[in-house]
């Protein structure tokens, strides 16, 4: 490593001939302070929110469930029920498909509808790492604030999910600000108690009762922790929260039931069913496995932090994120059948002590995690390297043949302005390793910078291959064809949602499910045929006329046409 670290210093020196610039050049002959400073971490934070918004398709499942409803509210014009492909929609509340919807018509004369769609995300995932880090400065200190901010943008559970057309998005810029709220109340209760009810009323609108639920009884769990001479400010503050909070509670639910009761009906009977059940021990086991890596690294360093922190659990900074987390995991448990989106709630609450942790940490488990971070992201961005261009070249022709199994029948095109993002992302990371000051707070520093590099790599160099593989824009324009323009009912049996968004978006095909109308008489029928029931053939009165799939997918759909009785 000291030699490595003598050869990039040599080369800095030896750039003093002109060829690198000089900002360049100061940058690699001289430490980078850590904490990162503030324009770099914006710079990370963009590198980490930007690629992967634009380029693609709607992808299975949420993106495509997402952009399906925004799809459905602009074409329809109804902007105050949630519905897919003509079908009421219960599982999310309407907020984030507004924001993305004013985003399309914002941005759609620029770029295709659903790319306009997913800025969405990026503005309620920057005003979540935003309130993340300003809870923890205020609870332990501006570096602890910042590396907060880098724990949560490493959470493997966003690096995929940050960037989807997502209402779980605005739920967590809720739950952020909502915290954040509690985390001042007892210094300035009455913007601390603003934030509160304005984070949970976002978080209401966005995902319902379980994400209003969180920080409501945290809240009101914190207030008898707390010692008594700031008890009358939480007070206040939660007072004032819950008036800022009531028009968001009160007012699109109040338009629903007056204007779709039978919407309103569905949507409370739904909410109140997703947690009206206790957990299994089996359901509780898989819960604990799938937070176990989306919250990695922030669990374990939050777990740390609780322990040496243990003897200060009673102050607010301990007491609020984990009386969180605790509330959060109890109500997650209590769930009917937890998404792995689900789990997104916990991330805010370890996240925000997670800066103490990094800053706790003891040098040799700091280190291990530091190296841990340069091996894994620095042979995993090697081997991305190294696959796309054996896809380009096929050389070799092992890797090539791999990729070219995968996906059978892709062919890989240079993107100039990917290419160069790429280039500067994986310089960035290898400066970045190379010369960060030695400091325990690498660890947190290398896991974000390596997170948002293979992510950003994905984003670049392999966008057009996993969309060729996630797409199903070949699969809904070849069902077009097949269907005469001019017929307007077809029956559909055993779609799921994530092919009914996708089939109205790229196809503007809204289908009569047959679980929800039972048999109708439409003269076609499409049938998605991934088990064993739905590839018996459908009987003599139909004629199969369509068969398609995307590739390498066990999703098969058949289309047929109603026999003509004489």
């Amino acid at each position: 490593m000291a030699e490595l670290r003598a050869f990039i210093a040599t080369i800095g020196l030896r750039a003093s001939n002109g060829l690198i610039p000089p900002a360049l050049r100061r940058l690699v002959a001289h430490p980078i302070p850590l904490p990162l400073a503030s324009w770099s971490l914006a710079l990370l934070v963009a590198a980490f929110l930007l690629p992967g918004l634009v380029g693609h398709d709607p992808w299975k499942t949420d993106d495509a469930i997402g952009i399906g409803i925004v799809h459905s509210m602009l074409s329809s014009g109804d902007w105050l029920v949630p519905r897919l492909a003509g079908e009421p929609f219960y599982e999310d509340g309407p907020l984030y498909f507004w924001i993305a919807a004013l985003a399309v018509k914002a941005l759609g004369g620029w770029m295709a509808p659903h790319d306009a769609a997913r800025f969405a995300s990026a503005l309620f995932m920057l005003a979540a790492l935003w309130c993340v880090r300003l809870a923890a400065r205020e609870l332990y200190g501006k570096r602890e604030g910042d590396l907060s901010t880098l724990a949560l943008m490493g959470s493997l559970g966003l690096l995929w999910h940050a960037h989807e057309a997502a209402a779980e998005t605005a739920m967590l810029a809720g739950l952020a600000a909502a915290y954040y709220g509690v985390a001042i109340s007892h210094k300035k209760p009455f913007k601390g108690g603003a934030l509160f009810g304005l984070g949970a009323g976002v978080a209401f609108l966005a995902e319902g009762f379980v994400a209003l639920l969180q920080p409501f009884a945290a809240a009101l769990l914190v207030l008898p922790l707390s010692a008594p001479f700031r008890q009358r400010r939480f007070a206040i503050a939660v007072g004032l929260g819950l008036a800022i909070l009531a028009p968001f509670v009160v007012i699109w639910p109040w338009l629903v039931a007056r204007e779709a009761p039978d919407y309103f009906a569905g949507w409370i009977s739904w909410q109140l069913a997703s947690i009206s059940r206790a957990p299994s021990g089996a359901e509780l086991l898989s819960l604990i496995k799938t937070l176990s890596w989306v919250a990695w690294p922030v669990w374990p360093m939050t777990f740390w932090a609780t322990w040496e922190y243990r003897r200060q659990l009673r102050q607010p900074g301990f007491a609020v994120p984990l009386v969180a987390t605790i509330v959060s995991f109890v109500l997650l448990a209590f769930k009917a059948n937890p998404s792995e989106m689900d789990t997104l709630a916990l991330l805010v609450p370890l996240s925000i002590p997670a800066g103490a942790a990094a800053v706790a940490l003891r040098r040799g488990a700091a280190n291990a995690l530091a190296w841990f971070s340069i091996m894994t992201f620095t042979l995993a961005a090697a081997y991305m390297w190294l696959m796309w261009l054996a896809t380009l070249t096929g050389v070799p022709d092992v890797l090539a043949h791999t990729a070219a199994r995968l996906e059978p029948g892709f062919v890989l095109t240079i993107r100039p302005l990917s290419l160069v993002i790429a280039i500067a992302l994986t310089a960035g990371w290898f400066i970045l390793v190379m010369r960060a000051e030695r400091s325990t707070l690498r660890s947190v520093t290398f896991w974000a910078a390596g997170v948002t590099l293979i992510w950003g790599l994905a984003s670049t160099l392999w966008l057009d291959w996993i969309d060729y593989g996630k797409s199903y824009r070949s699969v809904a324009t070849s069902l077009r064809k097949a269907l005469p323009p001019n017929v307007l009912c077809v029956e559909s049996r055993g779609l799921g949602p994530t092919q009914r968004a996708v089939f109205h978006y790229h196809a503007g095909l809204i289908t009569q499910p047959l679980e929800t109308y039972g048999a109708t008489d439409c003269p076609y029928l499409l049938v998605q045929a991934n088990t064993r029931e739905a590839l018996v053939e459908p009987g003599r009165r139909w004629t199969r006329v369509w068969e398609d799939s995307r590739p390498r997918d066990r999703e098969r759909y058949r289309l047929y046409r109603r026999n003509v009785q004489r």
